[in-house]
């Protein structure tokens, strides 16, 4: 089942504001592109891209980058893309 781009956007930018951090457009749009409407890559990646600098207090493109790749190397074979 995928998720619409939409929700996968709330999914990343919602509990990280929530938490007090922000993320620009440019690597949110770069998460939600590495998603695909995955659930599991959704968590996946919020997850790893969260880790890399839990003290700073901006997700950035390259943040964001780094977390998907990490993401979809732990996720290998899961999807088919």
């Amino acid at each position: 089942m995928s998720v619409s781009r939409r929700d996968v956007e709330r999914g990343f930018r919602e509990p990280i504001e929530a938490a007090g951090r922000s993320i620009g457009d440019d690597a949110l749009r770069a998460m939600v592109d590495a998603a695909g409407g995955y659930p599991f890559l959704l968590q996946r990646i919020g997850a790893q891209t969260w880790r890399l600098h839990p003290d700073q207090t901006e997700i950035t493109v390259v943040d964001a980058e780094e977390g998907n790749s990490k993401a979809r190397r732990r996720s290998d074979g899961f999807t088919h893309s």
